[in-house]
């Protein structure tokens, strides 16, 4: 029973990579991770970053 509902928070947690990976050819090398006050941007990240390493740290903590 435990599995079951593990498996919907880590197929939700993993849906960004594959939607990434769709539009991987699309999106810029470098995209927006920050707005200030002003709504002007402060930080940029690179998409692997974004796409990859991001929903992977949230599914290891999930994990846990």
């Amino acid at each position: 029973m435990k599995n079951k509902k593990s498996f919907l928070p880590l197929i939700i947690t993993l849906l960004p990579i594959f939607y990434g990976l769709i539009l991987w050819t699309k999106l810029p090398f470098e995209l927006p991770i920050h707005f200030n006050i002003n709504g002007e941007v402060d930080r940029y990240a690179n998409k692997v970053w974004l796409i990859i390493i991001w929903p992977i740290i949230a599914t290891l903590l999930h994990r846990r």
